[in-house]
C-alpha cells in the first residue's frame, strides 16, 4: 500500500547562532524512512547568513524540496502559513519539524502509520527528547484551567512512555497533523497569526472543538533543543508570552476566565528585577494587545471550548495560587492531578 503524500515544513530566522544543528536537523529530514514526502523551508527574511547556508546545503539533498526566502520575519505562525500554503495538492498530512529539532528515521514514518489507523485523530507527536541529555523534553502538552502548559514526562527516561496519551495539543516542534483536520478547524491556514507562543496551543484546542483528537505515540520523534528561536526571558519572548494567553484567555470558556487576567502580573513581578518601569510598560501593552486581539476573534469566530479537550482541572484555590506562585510550590499536586488525568483519558 503506498504512504500517503507528507509536507514537512520547516522554518528558520536568524539561525547561524546554531548552525550545527541547522544542518543536522535538514541532514536527518533528508535521512527520514518514508518514501513518499516533499521539505518546504521557509526562511523568514534572515541577515545572518543562515540563508546562504541553507540554500547551499539544499543543494547537497535527495529528497523533493524548496525553498522559500521571504522579505521579512512573519513569525513561527506566519512562515509555517507560507509553507502550509505551498504544500502539494496530494498532501494528507504535514509535519512540522523546527529549525533546532533533529528528526529520528523512522519517527514520521511510525507515526502516519498509527494515525491512518484512526480518522478522528487529527494531529500526533511522539516523544521528543532534550538534544544533550537525551531525557525526555516532552511526549505531549497539557493544558490545565488558567491555561498554563505542562509537558509530560519531561526529564524522565524516553522509555517511561508505555502508550499512547490523548493530549490537549502537540508540540510545535515535531508534530503531524491530517490536512482535511486543518482545514475543518482552520480553513486555508495552519496557525493563527499570532507570531509566536500559544500557538499549536490554539490550534490543538480547535481541532478538539471540531472533534478531531491530539494524541502522543510512543515513538522516538526528536532530539530538541529548546527556545533557540529567541533569547530566554528576552523582551519578544515575554511581549508574546503575555500578549498570546491573554488572548487565548479572552477567547476560551475556562471558568477562571476573569481570574486569569492576573496573569501579567506574575511574568512581570518573575522580570522586574532588571528594569522595573520597563517590565511594567512591557507587560501593560502585552496585557492590552492581548485582551483587545481576543476581543476581536471572540466577535468574529467565537468562543473556544476548552473542556471539549482533555485538560487538568483545578479547584478554585489551587488555580489562584497557580497564578500567583512559582510553580515549585504547588508542583506535587499539579504531578498527581496531571497523571489522574492522564489516567482517566
Amino acid at each position: 500500500m503506498a504512504q500517503p503524500k507528507v509536507s514537512v515544513l520547516w522554518v528558520n530566522y536568524n539561525g547561524m547562532h546554531i548552525r550545527d544543528i541547522l544542518l543536522e536537523s535538514l541532514q536527518a529530514i533528508d535521512s527520514l524512512n518514508y518514501e513518499n514526502y516533499e521539505l518546504i523551508a521557509i526562511d523568514n527574511g534572515s541577515n545572518d547568513g543562515s540563508y546562504v547556508l541553507i540554500r547551499d546545503q539544499f543543494k547537497r539533498m535527495r529528497c523533493e524540496r524548496r525553498l522559500i526566502r521571504l522579505d521579512r520575519n512573519l513569525g513561527f505562525t506566519g512562515g509555517n502559513n507560507v509553507a502550509y500554503r505551498a504544500r502539494s495538492p496530494e498532501t494528507k498530512y504535514v509535519l512540522l519539524v523546527n529549525n533546532d529539532a533533529v528528526a529520528y528515521p523512522d519517527s514520521l514514518r511510525e507515526i502516519v502509520e498509527r494515525m491512518d489507523l484512526d480518522s478522528t485523530v487529527g494531529a500526533a507527536q511522539g516523544i521528543t527528547v532534550d538534544y544533550s541529555t537525551g531525557a525526555v523534553d516532552t511526549a505531549g502538552e497539557m493544558v490545565d484551567e488558567v491555561l498554563e502548559v505542562h509537558s509530560l514526562f519531561n526529564g524522565c527516561p524516553p522509555g517511561s512512555v508505555k502508550s499512547a496519551i490523548e493530549i490537549t495539543y502537540t508540540n510545535g516542534a515535531f508534530a503531524v497533523y491530517r490536512v482535511s483536520s486543518v482545514h475543518a478547524a482552520q480553513g486555508d491556514r495552519l496557525f493563527d497569526n499570532i507570531f509566536a507562543y500559544y500557538d499549536d496551543n490554539l490550534l490543538g484546542l480547535k481541532l478538539w472543538n471540531c472533534g478531531f483528537k491530539s494524541v502522543s505515540f510512543p515513538v522516538l520523534a526528536a532530539r530538541h533543543r529548546k527556545s533557540s528561536s529567541f533569547r530566554r526571558y528576552s523582551e519578544a519572548m515575554i511581549y508574546l508570552t503575555i500578549r498570546n494567553c491573554l488572548f487565548l484567555n479572552e477567547i476560551a470558556n475556562s471558568r477562571y476566565r476573569k481570574l486569569n487576567r492576573l496573569f501579567p502580573l506574575k511574568i512581570m513581578l518573575k522580570h522586574i528585577g532588571g528594569n522595573p518601569s520597563e517590565t511594567f510598560s512591557l507587560s501593560f501593552k502585552a496585557a492590552r494587545d492581548g485582551f483587545l486581539m481576543g476581543k476581536k476573534t471572540l466577535s468574529e469566530e467565537g468562543m473556544v471550548d476548552l473542556y471539549k479537550a482533555p485538560i487538568v482541572s483545578l479547584e478554585p484555590p489551587l488555580a489562584l495560587l497557580r497564578l500567583l506562585l512559582p510553580g515549585r510550590f504547588t508542583r506535587g499536586i499539579l504531578e498527581r492531578r496531571i497523571k489522574e488525568t492522564i489516567n482517566s483519558s
